[in-house]
């Protein structure tokens, strides 16, 4: 499956330009996309559900987003420090891949364990 795609979908979902995405859904151009931003408030959900769009598997990534570690937490937030207004597409893009790396990383260290 199409990363972006999976991507595009849960930014879709969470991100907000003010109060309305409505554009976003319906086709606009790059410059209208980019003004939309998922907000601290809603990162960790959005970054959730492009995983379990991509097919991870929802006990890795709710340990990668919540567990002892939280690797992908530790990411939210430094992607949010960098941009605390909120992710536009690409950084979120950016991020999805990240966590998941982190939760296929997880996946393989719990394999190993096993």
């Amino acid at each position: 499956r199409d990363a972006a795609a999976w991507v595009r979908r849960a930014f879709e979902r969470w991100a907000s330009e003010g109060s309305a995405l409505g554009g976003l859904r319906s086709g606009v151009e790059d410059s209208e996309e980019s003004a939309c931003v998922v907000d601290g408030d809603s990162l960790a959900a959005a970054v959730a559900s492009a995983l379990l769009l991509a097919g991870l598997a929802p006990d890795s990534i709710f340990d990668v987003l919540h567990g002892k570690a939280g690797t992908a937490q530790v990411l939210c937030t430094s992607a949010l420090a960098c941009s605390p207004s909120g992710l536009d597409f690409g950084a979120f893009q950016g991020l999805c891949s990240a966590c998941s790396d982190a939760v296929l990383a997880a996946e393989e260290c719990s394999a190993d364990v096993g």
